[in-house]
């Protein structure tokens, strides 16, 4: 376990089509991460969130982001701190930044996909801030492992945003 919410099961032999593992009782969710060998090269990949609501259709999480390379990022006030929280039919993000932004493009960061896993049923409409209803092909829901994948949007890292999904 890697904090209270996440279960890394490494593949540790060259070749392997197969891994057993021990997984304790609770809801479960298989997540892929597109690898990347370093900060750098990771940095390059869209901005994306990972929502794993639980039994009572909620989800909490914190995201730390500085640039990766300035030392003592959290003491400079050069970093962001990315909150999102879901409950019921909605999510919120909201992103605080340290006490100064002045190396980093923090500024221009945006997420531009969510992934939600949890939910019983597709949702028939996605709205974001109360007005922005999402078109068809911004999102894409997968009867096989009831996942809600957004897309090809922009939730500003900057300020507060609420995805609202109604069935």
């Amino acid at each position: 376990m890697w904090g209270s919410s996440l279960l890394i099961s490494p593949i540790l032999e060259k070749n392997a089509t197969k891994l057993d593992f021990y997984l304790p009782e609770g809801i479960w969710f298989d997540f892929y991460q597109k690898p990347a060998e370093t900060t750098t090269i990771s940095r390059q990949n869209s901005m994306s969130i990972l929502v794993a609501l639980n039994s009572s259709l909620e989800a909490h999480g914190l995201l730390y982001w500085d640039d990766g390379e300035t030392r003592n990022s959290y003491e400079l006030g050069e970093y962001l701190l990315v909150e999102y929280s879901a409950k019921g039919n909605s999510l919120n993000v909201t992103g605080h930044f340290g006490k100064k932004v002045l190396k980093s493009s923090f500024y221009k960061g945006a997420i531009e996909q969510v992934r939600i896993m949890g939910l019983s049923k597709p949702p028939k409409r996605i709205i974001i801030d109360g007005s922005y209803i999402l078109s068809n092909k911004q999102y894409h829901w997968n009867y096989d492992t009831m996942v809600l994948d957004l897309k090809l949007i922009l939730i500003p890292l900057g300020r507060k945003t609420e995805l609202q999904w109604q069935f």
